[in-house]
């Protein structure tokens, strides 16, 4: 028997704190987690965000409750912030593919994503997803293939994800600045190369998208500068 939104949001969100409440059963956050981890499976039953006719669909949803609960947190953060601003929720871009996609919403820059746990906001950026242009088929590819996998890598690295992210970014300022001091040009360049790009989640990230080296690196100081990188969708 098919659940309509309301049974699938039930269904996901009890799954999901018993899971939590298996799991976290002996921890501090015994009492918090379960109630995340249902709020989060409610949001995700009612999107119909998980592919249940695929392993993808059931691993996502047993990390966004267990393993993976900070970045389902960070994910009830996003879904919020953009019910609070009007955010333009994609259906077509979510249900089914065990994200929440959102068409506008906060973002470091006009034409980045930016991804919370298992919420994907700006995803237009300044392009669009209209389907029936190139541009939009290709900004659709990157939300899929980009930010779909800093989705997984939330998901597999669950608390370790901002905490190895964030010690990459500090660790690599004084590591360009030394950089910049040796080879001059441009500081913010090499900073942005280094802390960003370079950061082994972005790298991971753009390669997957086939889009490496990404134009606004600094060629120097890039991950292998010539490799052109390979699709995967």
């Amino acid at each position: 028997m098919r659940l309509g939104r309301r049974g699938e949001a039930v269904a996901v969100a009890v799954g999901a704190a018993v899971l939590a409440g298996v799991v976290f059963r002996r921890t501090p956050v015994r009492l918090v987690a379960p109630v995340v981890a249902a709020a989060g499976g409610a949001a995700a039953g009612y999107r119909r965000i998980y592919r249940w006719s695929s392993p993808s669909g059931w691993v996502a949803m047993a990390l966004d409750a267990t393993w993976g609960l900070p970045g389902t947190l960070a994910g009830l953060g996003m879904q919020a912030l953009q019910a609070a601003t009007g955010g333009t929720y994609r259906a077509d871009l979510s249900e089914r593919r065990n994200l929440h996609v959102f068409e506008d919403g906060p973002s470091l820059a006009p034409d980045f994503a930016l991804t919370w746990g298992n919420a994907v906001s700006n995803a237009a950026g300044r392009t669009g997803l209209d389907a029936g242009t190139e541009r939009g088929r290709r900004r659709r590819r990157f939300v899929r293939a980009h930010e779909g996998l800093h989705v997984w890598q939330q998901r597999w690295f669950g608390p370790l994800y901002p905490i190895l992210y964030g010690m990459w970014t500090v660790a690599a300022v004084p590591v360009a600045t030394v950089l910049w001091l040796q080879r001059g040009g441009s500081w913010r360049r090499i900073v942005t190369t280094v802390a960003y790009y370079d950061n082994p989640f972005e790298y991971w990230a753009y390669r997957n998208d086939g889009y490496w080296p990404p134009s606004g690196v600094d060629l120097r100081v890039a991950w292998a500068p010539r490799d052109r990188g390979v699709i995967v969708v």
